[in-house]
């Protein structure tokens, strides 16, 4: 991650913290301040608009081209979630998500927490992206989300049309949000049961309503989605 960080800077992608120093004896990592606001729930109102969609699909895809060149160390270690792909085009972001970015006068400015980079396509940081900004939630979830109406298949064009994402890569990219899904949810297990930090708390003391029956919304949707995008 440190060595992704520092890629990025040197190409003049701004909207990453900066890796400032490192204290190994402490574990300490300092990174730089990057303001905005984190889009924790409840989703504010400027979020949820399509300038705010938009404006994040930009800001994907300008990390996307910036980290194109960026050759990894040999000796590169990344925390792969279980099931995830280990190879790809780019390093992913790999949880694209209002939580992961910083707002600011209402649009997305960066995007922050980078445990979880690591190579893959860059349709799987897409998919993770539309299942959390679209959002692809049912309604019940984003109801306790602070979530609005969501038209669901026009935001989904609009984010791809505003990404530059071609035709041919759209097909199939409903099945991979939810291949998407199955690596989370089987990653938050795993990493439970073997009492990883912050793992065990999301299973043992779940909210009400989760993201947990997004799934089986998504499969009673796909083909309404799917034929959304193409």
């Amino acid at each position: 991650m440190h060595a992704l960080l520092d890629h990025l800077a040197k190409s003049g992608f701004t909207r990453a913290p900066r890796l400032l120093d490192v204290d190994e004896e402490k574990g300490y990592e300092y990174l730089s301040y990057l303001p905005g606001e984190v889009g924790y729930p409840p989703i504010r109102a400027p979020w949820q608009t399509d300038e705010a969609l938009r404006a994040a699909a930009h800001l994907i895809r300008e990390y996307h081209d910036a980290v194109a060149d960026f050759t990894p160390p040999e000796n590169a270690r990344w925390r792969f979630m279980v099931g995830a792909p280990r190879t790809g085009e780019i390093i992913c972001h790999n949880d694209i998500a209002n939580y992961n970015l910083l707002y600011s006068d209402g649009l997305p400015s960066a995007l922050i927490d980078w445990d979880f980079a690591a190579p893959a396509g860059r349709t799987w940081d897409l998919a993770q992206a539309m299942w959390y900004l679209v959002p692809l939630h049912t309604p019940a979830y984003c109801r306790s989300v602070g979530w609005a109406e969501v038209d669901v298949p026009r935001r989904l064009r609009l984010f791809c049309d505003a990404y530059g994402l071609p035709e041919d890569d759209r097909v199939g990219l409903i099945d991979l949000v939810a291949e998407r899904q199955t690596v989370t949810f089987r990653t938050m297990d795993t990493w439970a049961a073997q009492g990883v930090p912050g793992f065990a708390e999301l299973v043992e003391n779940p909210p009400e309503i989760t993201e947990r029956a997004d799934a089986p919304h998504l499969r009673r949707h796909r083909d309404l989605w799917q034929r959304a995008l193409l």
